[in-house]
């Protein structure tokens, strides 16, 4: 059976900025998901299906592209009794589905192999958003298992590094002393940097590095990095390296139910709903 690989990206609306004096996240999303604006990239016209909400809590969709060019065709030439090869216009179109989850504002989309990679269409996805007056960013969320992982491969870890903004919809449980220093102080942002003592080693198993990776891996707003030493050699880790994601088996024959079904299942596990 085909596998596809899952990506998950985080959504990020502008502070107050809203469609047509909406607030909901969700009202905001279904009215931008216009499959009447397009947007054009390196050649290729994007452009979403007409989506489909479920419950005012999932949003369905696909978002694909049309490819034009040149390909030879011959026909015959009735008047000249001939063969005769000619350019002619040709377009070929690819989509790949998606599924919102729209209160943690987390989207899971299969990567249609060389067709839809990650970045285009993470690039499309956020330059049709803007097309409808939705301002918004959209970033690849990280893979929550890759700070630990890196850690036992050296040493010690020296120095890191956090950046956690002030997030869109809220807090992860986690969170903590984090979550406190930015509500006290109304910040935008949190930006910590820790350092170990000479010849000694930092505990990333400290709640507050948990809690901040966790609300950027879930919520793909901030960003972590890490130096560590692994003999005479410096390692250096950062929360964009490894990205979070999973796989969908899908046959040809699979209908878009079928898939959107098992992206749900996917977004529901993040967030353990």
């Amino acid at each position: 059976m085909p596998r596809r690989t899952v990506f998950f990206a985080k959504v990020t609306r502008e502070p107050q900025r809203r469609l047509m004096g909406r607030v909901e996240f969700y009202d905001d999303l279904l009215l931008a998901l216009d499959p009447d604006k397009k947007v054009s990239r390196y050649g290729r016209r994007w452009r979403f299906s007409r989506p489909v909400g479920t419950d005012r809590e999932f949003i369905l969709g696909k978002l694909g592209f049309t490819h034009e060019g040149e390909e030879e065709r011959t026909e015959y030439d009735e008047t000249s009794k001939d063969f005769v090869t000619a350019l002619a216009l040709a377009e070929e179109t690819f989509f790949s589905h998606f599924a919102i989850d729209a209160s943690s504002e987390v989207i899971a989309f299969e990567q249609r192999g060389t067709l839809i990679r990650r970045q285009s269409f993470v690039g499309a996805f956020q330059g049709l958003l803007g097309e409808s007056g939705l301002v918004a960013t959209v970033e690849s969320l990280g893979d929550p298992a890759s700070l630990a992982e890196w850690a036992v491969t050296v040493e010690r870890v020296t120095r890191l590094h956090a950046l956690v903004k002030n997030p869109n919809p809220g807090w992860v449980e986690d969170a903590g002393a984090l979550r406190e220093l930015v509500l006290q102080t109304d910040a935008e942002s949190l930006d910590v940097t820790v350092k170990a003592s000479q010849g000694a080693g930092l505990n990333v198993g400290a709640p507050w590095i948990g809690g901040a990776f966790q609300q950027i891996s879930l919520e793909g707003q901030g960003a972590m990095a890490a130096i560590g030493v692994r003999g005479d050699q410096e390692s250096r880790w950062n929360s964009g390296q490894r990205l979070r994601t999973d796989s969908l088996e899908e046959e040809p024959t699979d209908d878009s139910n079928t898939i959107w079904a098992a992206l749900l299942a996917k977004l529901r596990a993040i967030h353990d709903r």
